[in-house]
């Protein structure tokens, strides 16, 4: 019974760890078939990323922007643009199960009938009328926020060739701070050492969420590139974008509104 007891001790920490390393593989896999696919449509589109569907409101005159894991918008940016992720790259990914980080406290129940539905995605336990949708993953192409360490915009790249001052960045895992769904807290699809989770609603997957100060922060998200490659990145090595107001992303929403600071590697930052 001793011997059976100590193997056990051995072993358990071994496959958990072993378990952490494969939803970690997996999730990479995912983020660098989402940068695949997004690359395939551009190569389908003369070069052009889709738009980006984290946007709030149908006149493009007076956009803003929203956190950038939004898979579906309340409305689209004008007559011939989506308000779905899927719309766009529904052709080019496979399986949903992409879209899906492995790592998140769980499902997300709503994802796969959202995606099928693209654009007519009308939640069934919200009554009549369009709802929105937000994910585990962070797309960056073609969006915008304010980086308040460089006082200026972050510029998604809008074509897969890359223009001057754009970032190379296409999509993290979520990593965020301060959102209304986690106040004055980071929250990541990755688990950290201390976390709870935030409530699953209509429109937001669960996440990990902690109190702790970024400096006390371990886990390490992935990024994924416009060249295709996708890389971990440590917490403490990020930069900050904050929700912008304003559709070249240099205005921020005041903070005591909640929009949300996302975090993205240093080297992503241009």
């Amino acid at each position: 019974m001793f011997v059976i007891s100590l193997l056990l001790s051995i072993l358990v920490p071994s496959l958990g760890k072993v378990r952490r390393h494969a939803r970690a593989l997996h999730s990479r896999s995912n983020l660098r078939e989402i940068a695949r696919a997004v690359n395939v449509y551009a190569v389908d589109n003369n070069d052009w990323y889709p738009p980006s569907v984290a946007t709030n409101g149908p006149d493009v005159r007076f956009l803003s922007w929203t956190m950038p894991n939004r898979l579906v918008a309340v409305d689209a940016q004008g007559p011939r643009v989506h308000r779905s992720i899927s719309a766009y790259l529904g052709p080019y990914v496979g399986d949903v199960e992409v879209m899906q980080c492995p790592n998140a406290p769980r499902r997300f129940r709503y994802l796969e009938d959202a995606w099928d539905q693209g654009d007519a995605w009308d939640n069934p336990d919200n009554g009549p009328g369009p709802d929105e949708l937000r994910g585990s993953y962070c797309m960056f192409w073609d969006y915008r926020g304010y980086m308040p360490e460089f006082d200026r915009a972050f510029r998604g790249a809008e074509k897969s060739a890359g223009q001057a001052g754009d970032s190379t960045l296409l999509a993290t895992d979520y990593f965020a701070f301060d959102h209304r769904r986690h106040p004055n807290a980071y929250a990541s699809c990755e688990k950290f050492a201390a976390s709870d989770r935030t409530i699953e609603s209509s429109f937001y997957p669960s996440y990990w969420q902690t109190d702790e100060p970024l400096t006390g922060i371990r886990i390490r998200p992935a990024a994924a590139f416009i060249d295709g490659h996708v890389e971990p990145f440590d917490a403490q090595d990020t930069v900050e974008v904050k929700v912008a107001k304003t559709a070249d992303g240099r205005v921020p929403f005041a903070d005591q509104l909640q929009a949300g600071t996302v975090l993205i590697p240093r080297q992503a930052a241009r």
